[in-house]
Formats: structure tokens, sequence, C-alpha cells
């Protein structure tokens, strides 16, 4: 059995009291001028960069993704600390890589007294976010390949927002596919 996470479509935002994080782009005035993130919910509390690493690897990632109108839950092969992903009925395979700068460099001594604190959510569609430890960000590795997925096969990585994607399955413990 192993865990189904969503990844997520959010931006950088703040909360009523100014602490910054990370929202859905539906929850900011102004949609012109964001920086669209991937981000990974961190659903445990860890103390250690390797347990991390190796909950990462023993969880289904899903990538909430719409080709040529149809809507596909993408998973995803993890090799830390890329995450590639197939497009169904394409031989096509885009890789994104988490940006782990701020995994390895949490407080290092002592591993156990601190957790990992990714960036947290600060918006108002709570229901959406499983438990709020933190996200991890990912980057596509190649946004030509990116493009030229859009362009010949309308294919597109949305990631879960509060108008796109499957959440009725997500966090549940389920068998793997």
């Amino acid at each position: 059995m192993s865990s189904r996470i969503p990844i997520y479509q959010m931006t950088y935002g703040q909360e009523a009291e100014g602490k910054p994080g990370l929202v859905f782009t539906s929850e900011q005035e102004e949609y012109g001028n964001q920086s669209i993130l991937f981000t990974i919910p961190i659903l445990e509390i860890f103390l250690h960069p390797i347990e991390l690493i190796d909950y990462l690897k023993h969880t289904d990632i899903v990538f909430p993704f719409e080709l040529d109108g149809e809507y596909y839950d993408l998973k995803g092969k993890i090799e830390f600390p890329e995450i590639t992903f197939e497009v169904p009925k394409t031989k096509i395979k885009i890789t994104f890589e988490i940006e782990y700068d701020y995994v390895f460099n949490w407080h290092i001594f002592p591993f156990r007294s601190r957790s990992f604190k990714g960036m947290k959510y600060v918006g108002k569609h709570t229901k959406l976010i499983l438990r709020n430890h933190g996200f991890l960000i990912l980057q596509p590795v190649d946004l030509y390949e990116m493009d030229e997925l859009y362009l010949k096969h309308k294919g597109i990585f949305v990631g879960m927002t509060p108008n796109f994607g499957n959440n009725d399955n997500f966090g549940k413990e389920q068998n793997a596919w």
C-alpha cells in the first residue's frame, strides 16, 4: 500500500498578517504577474533529510494533467531530486527537479531536534490541503520540451487547484496502480 500525493499549482503569497507562504493563483487579486509554482505537500513530520527522501521514493506522486482535452493523473517515477512523468499516448517523458537546497540546508546538528520546515500554505482553500507541514517546489528541467508537448499534443501539466484535479482519492492509502 502506498499513499497518493498530488502536485499542486501555487504561487507566492501572504496571509493577512503579512507572513509569506504559498497560495493558489486564484487567491491573488492580480493574475497577470505571478510566478506559477508546482509543489508537493509534505504530509509527515521529518527529522532527517534522508527520511524525507525515503518517504518520497515510497509514495505515489501524482500530477494532474490534461492532454488534448482529457484529464489524467500522471504517476511520477522518483530518482531524487528528479521526478519523471510519462505522457500517455506519446513517447514523451518530462522531468522535474525538486528544489532541494533547503532540504539539505536544514539544521544538520542535531537532526532530531528540528523538523523539516517547508514553505506553508497561507490561503483560504484549506480543504484542498491534506496536511500543512510545508511544500517542496518542483522546477521543470526542460521548458522547451514542455512547450513542444503543448504545441504538438495539447498536453499541459496543470497541478491540483481549486478548479482542476480530482482530489477525492489523494492522501488515502491505496493499492499501487
